[in-house]
């Protein structure tokens, strides 16, 4: 922690942008969220007010178990729904019960730094795993570990590059894990947040699912500070984790778990989510925008069809890392490509996060990064931009895709007025 880089430690200052993965709060119904609370707290149980079960709230875990056959495939009973603090502890939590000091761990590289850090603090051999367009290489894997312990993977939307894992890669890491009787951490971060048909349905609902451990949170939905995830176990895993959760801190707020469940129940929280799709829609496309006015020839983004965070690429021979820094400075938190690979990365890119900004405060922030960047970089003479295709508009959930791409596009005039 003493050692954390200058842009990290400006993130504890409260930058004005673009930490990603950040909810847009002023979305949500906090009027809604009072009354059930109060409604909760109008007749007070020893349900709310007393220690609770280390799996979580009976309810919400029922609750969670059905959301989760529904949306993403999972096959489970309320049994191996445990809920925690969010997926942080859920990583946390799976690596005290499944992995010894010196045992090695697949991770994506680059990759979520969280994670990494976990293993890196349980003792773990961490091994880094390239990804391309079609997620974790599994071959590369084999080659560097192929007995590994358990794999660390993103495969609905890859963070932080974006790319969903395909359907043969899918089933090439399953067929890995069973082969071997390795584990698989599937952190299913953002997948609420697609704006062009579905995503693949998860790993844990394909056969071979057995050897995965689901890890879920609300925090990217709601509100961080609620502190809700939840983590789905195999059957022969449940009493160990339990075991595991009840000495760490026993379990969540039940009062927190009970509101939640009224949430869901009574449709707010699909509400919540189909709004969210379209603010954050044109969140990304005013993101896109932005870019292309203040950073043209420096910062080049794509976009993405899911998620809450562009990938701005440099030019090459750019440290990510400086320009990073010098932009925490100056209040814009935009973590850089390298802090979130363990091996030298081709070409260097920030990650810019959107959803958590509204329009004028994007403009505003990216006026003020164009600038830093141009002050910069200005010594570079920078080439003839290109257009950004457009970005694809919100359309109706549909069926699951298997080869990654997209199949019909609904005008976002539409997807407003239905939601």
């Amino acid at each position: 922690m003493i050692a954390a880089p200058a842009f990290e430690k400006a993130f504890w200052r409260r930058p004005e942008a673009f930490y990603p993965g950040l909810p847009a709060l002023e979305l949500l119904p906090l009027e809604t969220w009072r009354k059930l609370s109060d409604k909760r707290l109008a007749q007070p149980r020893r349900t709310y007010l007393g220690y609770g079960h280390p799996g979580g709230y009976g309810p919400l875990r029922m609750v969670i178990a059905e959301y989760l056959s529904g949306s993403r495939g999972v096959r489970c009973r309320p049994e191996q729904v445990i809920v925690v603090s969010g997926s942080q502890q859920g990583i946390d939590l799976t690596t005290r019960v499944l992995v010894d000091e010196d045992e090695e761990i697949w991770i994506e590289d680059p990759g979520y730094g969280g994670a990494r850090s976990v293993f890196q603090a349980a003792g773990a051999d961490v091994i880094p795993v390239p990804v391309d367009q079609d997620g974790l290489v599994v071959s590369e894997g084999v080659a560097r570990a192929p007995h590994a312990r358990l794999a660390y993977v993103t495969p609905a939307h890859q963070y932080p590059l974006g790319h969903p894992m395909s359907m043969s890669r899918r089933k090439e890491l399953l067929q890995w894990a069973t082969t071997n009787n390795s584990w698989i951490i599937e952190d299913d971060y953002d997948s609420e947040f697609r704006y062009n048909g579905r995503p693949q349905p998860a790993l844990q609902g394909m056969p071979g699912g057995n050897r995965v451990i689901y890890v879920g949170t609300f925090s990217k939905v709601l509100f961080p500070s609620l502190r809700l995830g939840y983590i789905v176990v195999p059957d022969e895993l449940i009493d160990a984790f339990l075991v595991a959760r009840s000495l760490s801190d026993r379990h969540q707020s039940t009062l927190d778990q009970a509101v939640l469940t009224d949430f869901i129940v009574d449709g707010h929280f699909t509400r919540h989510i189909r709004r969210s799709r379209v603010a954050y829609a044109e969140r990304q496309e005013c993101m896109l925008d932005r870019l292309a006015h203040e950073t043209p020839g420096y910062i080049h983004a794509a976009p993405d069809p899911a998620g809450m965070s562009l990938v701005g690429w440099l030019p090459p021979g750019v440290s990510d890392l400086q320009l990073a820094e010098r932009l925490a400075a100056g209040g814009i938190y935009a973590p850089p490509l390298s802090y979130f690979a363990m091996e030298p990365q081709p070409r260097g890119a920030l990650m810019l996060g959107y959803t958590g900004f509204a329009p004028l405060r994007i403009k505003f922030s990216a006026k003020k990064m164009g600038s830093t960047v141009r002050e910069v970089l200005g010594n570079r003479r920078p080439p003839t931009p290109r257009p950004s295709p457009p970005l694809p508009n919100p359309s109706v959930p549909g069926p699951a895709s298997t080869n990654g791409h997209h199949t019909t596009v609904t005008p976002i005039s539409r997807f407003r007025r239905e939601a």
